[in-house]
C-alpha cells in the first residue's frame, strides 16, 4: 500500500493533541479530590493497565483485520469515554474511564506505527518522525487544555478532547483501505516470535527489554511528578500546561535528528544519548526551580523519553516480518506499558512518602542503572545498524 507518510503523521498529532488537552494537566485538577499523590497515580496507572493487559491482543488484531479498521476502532471507542469524563466525580470514576481509553489508545497506536514501519525502511527516521507529530500535539494540547481549564474548567477540555477525536477519525477514514490477513494467527505470530528469540542473541534481547520498560517506567512517573511539583512550587494549572508545551516544543525540535542518529549510528550508541538526556534532567530539576528552568528540563528528558521510545519500537521492526509487524509491536507494547504502569504508582508513593527531590534521584539511579547495562552490553543492540525492511 502506498501511502503519503504526512497523513499519517497528521493523523497521530491529532490524535496526540485531544488525549493531551487532558492527560498532562489532570494530575493538577485532581489536587481538588484528593491531596494524596499515590491515589492520584492511581488515574494514569489505570491507562497503562489495561495497555498492559491488552497489548498482545491489540497487536493480533491489528494483523489479522487490518491496521486501518483496527486505528479507526480505537479513535472512536475515545470520542463517548472522553464524553463520560464529563459525568466522573470520584478518583475511581476517572480511573475507570482511562481504563477504556487505554484500550483505545492502544489499538490506535499499535496499528499505526506497524503501518508506518511497513511502508518506510528507515525505521528510526519513520518512528521520530511519527514522534515528532505526537509531540506536536503534545505542545498544542497542554497549553490549549491547560487555558480553557483554567477560564472554563475541566468540562470544557474534555469536550474539546472528544471533538479533537471526531476530527480524527474523519481523517482516518481517508486512509487506503489494507487488506486482512487471515493467514495470521495467534500461534502464526507465536511461532515468528520463537524464531526472533532463537535468531538474536540474549544480549541484544535483554538491552532491548530492559531499555524498553525503563522508557516506559521514566516516562510516567516523570509526568506524575512534574505537574505536582510545579504546583508545589507555587505554579497554577496554566502554567503546568505551558510547562508541558514548551517539552513537547522541544521534543519536536530534535526527535528528528535523533531518529536519523539511530539508523546510521544503531540502537544502542542512540539509546545511550536518549538514556543520558533523561538522567542529566532529573539529576538537574533538584537544583533548579524557576518556570524556565522546569521547562526546559522537562523538554531535554522528553526529548530523551521519545528517542528511547523510538528506538526500542524500531529494534523490534527491525527483527518482525510485515505480516506480523503488529503483533511483533504489541510486545514492545507489553514491556514499555509495564513500565509505564508501574511509574505514576511509584512516583506517588515516593512523593508523598519522602518528596520530590527523592523521586527524582530514585528515577535517576533507575535511568543509570540501565545506561550501565548498556554499557556493558556493547554487542546490545548494534547489530540493527542500517536495518532494511
Amino acid at each position: 500500500m502506498k501511502q503519503d507518510p504526512r497523513a499519517i503523521y497528521f493523523l497521530k498529532g491529532l490524535y496526540s493533541f485531544g488525549y493531551n488537552s487532558i492527560a498532562p494537566i489532570l494530575p493538577v485538577f485532581l489536587t481538588t479530590l484528593t491531596s494524596s499523590a499515590a491515589q492520584i497515580g492511581m488515574v494514569p496507572a489505570a491507562y497503562q493497565l489495561s495497555r498492559t493487559l491488552g497489548a498482545l491482543f491489540f497487536g493480533q488484531a491489528s494483523d489479522r483485520m487490518g491496521h486501518k479498521r483496527t486505528l479507526m476502532a480505537g479513535i472512536g471507542l475515545a470520542i463517548p469515554l472522553a464524553l463520560l469524563l464529563l459525568n466522573a466525580k470520584t478518583i475511581g470514576d476517572y480511573a475507570l474511564i482511562f481504563f477504556g481509553i487505554g484500550i483505545s489508545s492502544g489499538l490506535f497506536y499499535i496499528s499505526l506505527d506497524a503501518l508506518a514501519t511497513t511502508l518506510h525502511a528507515k525505521k528510526g527516521q519513520t518512528l521520530a518522525g511519527l514522534e515528532g507529530a505526537y509531540h506536536a500535539g503534545f505542545l498544542a494540547g497542554p497549553f490549549l487544555g491547560g487555558f480553557l481549564a483554567h477560564q472554563f474548567g475541566m468540562p470544557a477540555v474534555f469536550v474539546l478532547c472528544a471533538l479533537m477525536m471526531l476530527f480524527t477519525l474523519a481523517l482516518a477514514g481517508t486512509l487506503p483501505q489494507d487488506k486482512k490477513k487471515q493467514a495470521v494467527s495467534i500461534g502464526s505470530a507465536f511461532l515468528e516470535m520463537k524464531l526472533v528469540l532463537q535468531q538474536t542473541p540474549k544480549s541484544r534481547m535483554l538491552a532491548f527489554a530492559s531499555s524498553t520498560f525503563v522508557d516506559g517506567f521514566g516516562e510516567t512517573s516523570f509526568w506524575l511528578l512534574i505537574p505536582l511539583y510545579a504546583v508545589s512550587l507555587g505554579f497554577n494549572i496554566v502554567s503546568v500546561g505551558t510547562i508541558t508545551a514548551v517539552a513537547a516544543a522541544v521534543t519536536v525540535l530534535g526527535v528528528g535528528h535523533l531518529g536519523a542518529l539511530s539508523d546510521r549510528l544503531g540502537r544502542r550508541s542512540s539509546l545511550l544519548v536518549s538514556l543520558g538526556l533523561m538522567l542529566s534532567a532529573c539529576l538537574l530539576l533538584v537544583w533548579f526551580h524557576s518556570f524556565l528552568a522546569l521547562a526546559l528540563l522537562a523538554g531535554v528528558y522528553a526529548l530523551g523519553r521519545s528517542a528511547g521510545y523510538m528506538n526500542t519500537r524500531a529494534f523490534t521492526a527491525d527483527l518482525a516480518s510485515h505480516s506480523h509487524r503488529a503483533s511483533a509491536l504489541s510486545v514492545h507494547e507489553l514491556l514499555f506499558t509495564a513500565g509505564r504502569t508501574i511509574g505514576p504508582l511509584a512516583a506517588g508513593l515516593m512523593l508523598d512518602s519522602a518528596g520530590a527531590a527523592f523521586a527524582f534521584q530514585a528515577i535517576a539511579l533507575v535511568i543509570g542503572a540501565n545506561i550501565l547495562l548498556l554499557w556493558l552490553l556493547p554487542e546490545g543492540m548494534e547489530a540493527n545498524k542500517k536495518a532494511g525492511a
